[in-house]
């Protein structure tokens, strides 16, 4: 019967039918281009540990099945044809098996003339039956030619129905359990898929499928192709695209889609094959195609080439398990030490001496061994001799080789295996001076977790540590004082080797070379340079004063004084962040100082009050009761210092620009007010209401005006109101001073609203 292809499907959008074109060479899978949407893949099934024969068909080895057998008219009279026949599979090929009627005595035979079977085949004349071998059942019908005792052959056919045959499930390539596969592969031209790619002789078949966690990795190795008896060529540089597309007008044409990724990286010689791993996507898993570029070297195109890689989905099958390691089989574990017993038994000059054997190798050795199993897959069995017997005990041998005693009285035997009895030799001296030879056979189902063969007590040796527990006491109070750490940290590591090695007093030399290291570092140390201790600076009042002067304001100084100030604290800063010596750090501090005191004495910049800052409403009302004023008999020097007043006051009202500068000129204008009204009346002026005209205290009318006759000294009247009159000049000086203070009271108050 003819096996069953699987079809690969490229979906294709849109395409409105399917063009099935099938793949040269036999192994590969059809191609089907088919409408999206087809339907879906059935639910994966689970593998079967069952073998495949190369038809698909799950058989165990060597069991007979029954199919139906058809036989041609030639074949009719000499078969029974109501017998079924009987296949069996033997690993390499099927045994099939047919009943001859026992109606017919004429002795038959079956002749193959081609294939790997050919030959002749007669019937067993004790069952009726031929039996006779095939290499493949994917053909109904087996051809043959049959003699049935005359002088020639008659062709014959035989049709087997292999319906009944039984197979094994088949895996749903698109959800498989993790594990490792197998599949077949091919290299098909990605240009046109019905031709075979350069590539497809340099493939490695069967190819490997890992699944893991839903992820497919797909493995094959790359071979060397053989073009002519002197030309090879190689595969090398493989890149895998992430996706491909068929062509919308050609559906035999395949393109790689996205940047293709390295997945194989070598130099295209002779050192090939190369393995090339990558993983597969789901379109790539649905379909069984995947697009790899590579170079080809030593070719006749030689080059850059793309190829189709084409797994054939009907030839997967579960990769079988590996077979468990010696150790595994155990279950033991590597490196780890197990107790077993033994059983002893003579070879060679003591076979059948078995009893003589236990009584003497059991006195040496007793009847237990060690094993451990080896990471290579080999054995060590350790035999532990008790030391009773030590002077007459030598070597064991083992394959010829000689073993020697261990100092913990072992012999350790590195073998390939402890399920077959392990012969060796034992040479006993003293007395006996005889070699026994004997097989030891390990009981593995006592197999069980054990301790090695502890080694020997190391024997007492005295040694004296005296000088060095002295030494190491004398280095342990040195203080590192001006030395570095570091000269400092390799003493003390030194005294701590000194130590260890007191401690531990393996040996009299390991003793004494501690002495001698000791001293050495002890002499090293006082021999290393000192640390130069710098000097320490107080720069707490350079800082504090940098801190206050930062908090110092620019005021009504001018900006230039204000920069000069500024670039003085900045040079003391730099010398707080950096100081060289006390000194710099003392000059730093007067610099600073200086700078601030000509700062403060730098003068002020006038500054223009803002309109509306200055109340002016009392001046200007003081201004005016002033000048509403009448001299009313005081004299012209009084009089006209007020009016000067009145003119200062006007004066300030104008210029003033602080308030301080209103307020002087109010208060220099009330003053002014006040001497005025506080001066003298004038003489001349009349104040007599009978006689205005006439100034009151005149001679002649007979009044006390308080003026003294002539004193006979030539002191005329004249002259005598001009002494009257003495006042008026004395309170116009005053109400002038009244006036200048004034003044002065201005230009004071404008001087200190300056100064803020």
């Amino acid at each position: 019967m003819a096996t069953n292809r699987q079809k690969f499907a490229f979906a294709k959008r849109g395409a409105a039918a399917m063009l099935a074109v099938t793949l040269v060479g036999g192994m590969c899978p059809s191609v089907a281009l088919a409408q999206e949407g087809a339907e879906a893949a059935p639910a994966a099934v689970e593998a079967k540990a069952q073998e495949k024969t190369p038809d698909g068909y799950a058989m165990e080895i060597g069991k007979e099945y029954e199919v139906k057998a058809t036989y041609n008219a030639n074949l009719q009279s000499y078969m029974d044809v109501t017998a079924p026949a009987t296949v069996v599979w033997d690993g390499e090929k099927y045994e099939i098996t047919v009943k001859k009627s026992q109606a017919n005595a004429s002795p038959v035979k079956f002749i193959f003339k081609d294939g790997a079977y050919a030959g002749e085949y007669a019937q067993d004349d004790a069952t009726k039956t031929i039996t006779f071998p095939v290499e493949s059942l994917t053909s109904d019908t087996i051809k043959f030619e049959f003699n049935f005792g005359l002088g020639w052959n008659t062709a014959a056919e035989i049709t087997l129905d292999t319906s009944t045959l039984p197979t094994a499930p088949a895996l749903d390539h698109t959800a498989l359990e993790d594990g490792t596969y197998t599949a077949t592969i091919a290299a098909k031209n990605c240009d046109y898929i019905l031709q075979d790619s350069m590539m497809n002789d340099a493939l490695g078949n069967p190819a490997t499928i890992a699944v893991e966690d839903g992820v497919y990795s797909l493995m094959f190795d790359l071979k060397p192709v053989k073009y002519t008896d002197t030309i090879t060529g190689y595969a090398y540089q493989v890149k895998h695209y992430p996706s491909y597309k068929v062509d919308e007008v050609d559906y035999n044409k395949v393109t790689g889609e996205g940047a293709p990724l390295f997945v194989d990286v070598v130099d295209g010689t002779a050192e090939q094959p190369s393995t090339i791993r990558y993983t597969l996507s789901e379109q790539e898993i649905e379909s069984g195609y995947s697009v790899l570029n590579m170079y080809i070297n030593g070719a006749p195109m030689a080059g850059d080439v793309d190829a189709l890689i084409a797994i054939d989905w009907d030839t997967l099958e579960k990769a079988a398990d590996p077979e468990p390691e010696p150790g595994e089989a155990h279950g033991m574990e590597a490196g780890q030490v197990y107790d077993a017993t033994v059983s002893l038994a003579g070879t060679g000059d003591y076979v059948g001496g078995d009893v003589i054997i236990n009584q003497m190798v059991g006195k040496y050795f007793g009847n237990s061994v060690k094993v451990t199993y080896n990471e290579n897959g080999t054995y060590d069995v350790v035999v532990y001799f008790g030391g009773e017997y030590n002077d007459a005990i030598g070597d064991m041998t083992y394959n010829g080789q000689a073993i020697k005693q261990a100092e913990n009285q072992t012999y350790t035997i590195n073998v390939p295996s402890i399920d077959e009895p392990i012969e060796v030799g034992l040479h006993v001296g003293g007395k006996m001076d005889m070699d026994i030879t004997y097989a030891m056979t390990i009981d593995t189902e006592t197999l069980a977790p054990g301790e090695p063969v502890p080694d020997p007590e190391p024997p007492v040796v005295e040694v004296d540590t005296e000088a060095l527990a002295d030494a190491i006491a004398k280095a342990s109070v040195i203080e590192q004082g001006k030395k570095t750490d570091e000269a400092f940290a390799a003493l003390k590591a030194a005294i701590g080797m000194a130590q260890t090695a007191l401690e531990t007093a393996e040996s009299q030399e390991a003793v004494n070379a501690a002495v001698e290291a000791l001293n050495s570092a002890v002499e090293a140390f006082k021999n290393s340079p000192d640390v130069e201790v710098p000097v320490e600076i107080d720069t707490a009042e350079l800082a504090s004063l940098i801190e206050a002067m930062n908090k110092v304001e620019q005021g009504k100084k001018t900006d230039e004084a204000w920069a000069t100030f500024q670039n003085a604290i900045d040079e003391a800063e730099a010398v707080l962040a950096a100081p060289e010596s006390q000194g710099a750090v003392d000059a730093a501090v007067d610099a600073l100082n200086a700078a601030f005191a000509a700062f403060e004495e730098s003068p002020e910049v006038p500054i223009a009050p803002e309109p509306g800052d200055v109340d002016t409403s009392d001046l200007q009302t003081a201004i005016d009761e002033a000048a509403s004023m009448t001299q009313d008999g005081k004299s012209d020097a009084a009089w006209k210092a007020l009016q000067d007043a009145i003119d200062a006051a006007r004066a300030a009202l104008a210029s003033a620009t602080t308030q301080d500068e209103v307020n002087a000129a109010l208060d220099a204008l009330n003053a002014a007010v006040e001497a005025f009204s506080a001066s003298a009346d004038d003489p001349a002026y009349p104040t007599d209401p009978a006689d205005p005209e006439k100034p009151a205290g005149q001679e002649g009318d007979g009044a006390d005006d308080g003026f003294k006759a002539d004193d006979g000294a030539g002191t005329s009247g004249d002259a005598a109101l001009a002494k009257t009159g003495d006042a008026a000049p004395v309170a116009a000086l005053g109400a002038a001073g009244v006036a200048a203070g004034a003044a002065a009271a201005v230009a004071w108050a404008r001087r200190r609203s300056q100064n803020g």
